[in-house]
């Protein structure tokens, strides 16, 4: 008969302990909706200055409706007021009374219609990036872009929150603006890219700006366009939130996106916070927003 061929074996005492497979948590486990307030384009003179304790008690810190965070969405003056120092201070001794920490997007007023555009926006900078730090303490994780710290980013409960540097006409320097309107669209789709699948994925993305889209903006809304629909293929709802026009506006199918919608707020001190509930699990991503 032939002799079997001699197999390697391992004694049981001597062999390593197999590990038990661990299970990696679903991202999505965490995911639950997230309450926030909106307000923009105030105060624009004295009256609305005179109502703004008003408006800002109205974000609702406790209770029923209570939201994590509120944003104001630019415009923290009137165009022809002066870009100094004191508007800053005005301002600021407004929306420190928040009952929830407060993000603050530049808008053109205090930027791009000021005399000085660089000298208002580095002014800006210093009394109002990361805002959120500065009168409340949170634990949302908040990181700003390299070189331009007023565009940061969040992710809260399975969402991807945004804020950017878009501000409305006209350009005060043509090569500023193309920069500016490209690196923040690379920028955003690197983000979206990195929050698409994994430990870090995402069901709903928020994007905060100023401006009210025009045919200026190209250079930031066609390469996210082109992104959503070639790339995501409208696989995540996105919504996106700015002031500008005065005048509220609800647009789904925004660009022709079926995942993308546009929400402008009407602002001023006589239009009460904009209440929005982002829900990654909803089939739209947004419960609410009244």
């Amino acid at each position: 008969a032939a002799t079997p061929s001699p197999v390697a074996t391992e004694s049981s005492q001597s062999a390593p302990p197999t590990a038990a497979p661990t299970e990696r948590p679903d991202p999505k486990e965490s995911w639950q909706a997230t309450t926030f307030y909106v307000i923009a384009d105030v105060p624009y003179n004295e009256d609305e200055r005179q109502d703004m304790p008003g408006l800002v008690a109205e974000i609702p810190g406790s209770g029923e409706h209570v939201g994590t965070f509120a944003v104001h969405l630019g415009d923290i003056k009137h165009a022809q007021e002066t870009c100094d120092q004191s508007a800053i201070d005005t301002f600021v001794g407004f929306v420190k009374e928040s009952s929830l920490p407060m993000f603050i997007i530049v808008g053109d007023n205090e930027y791009n219609d000021c005399s000085n555009p660089e000298e208002a926006l580095e002014l800006w900078r210093e009394g109002l990036v990361r805002f959120d730090t500065k009168h409340w303490n949170h634990d949302l994780p908040v990181k700003s872009m390299d070189n331009r710290p007023e565009s940061f980013f969040f992710v809260n409960k399975g969402t991807l929150f945004i804020g950017l540097n878009l501000v409305g006409t006209p350009s005060f320097n043509d090569d500023e603006w193309d920069n500016r309107l490209s690196t923040q669209a690379d920028w955003t789709i690197q983000l979206i890219d990195e929050h698409r699948t994994g430990d870090n994925e995402v069901g709903a993305i928020v994007i905060f700006a100023h401006a009210s889209p025009n045919g200026e903006h190209d250079g930031y809304f066609d390469p996210l366009r082109g992104y959503i629909r070639d790339v995501l293929q409208n696989s995540l709802p996105i919504l996106y939130l700015c002031g500008d026009v005065h005048s509220y506006l609800r647009e789904p199918n925004y660009m022709d996106q079926p995942s993308w919608l546009r929400v402008r707020s009407e602002g001023g001190s006589k239009d009460p916070p904009l209440k929005v509930v982002v829900d990654p699990l909803a089939s739209t991503g947004y419960e609410d927003m009244s």
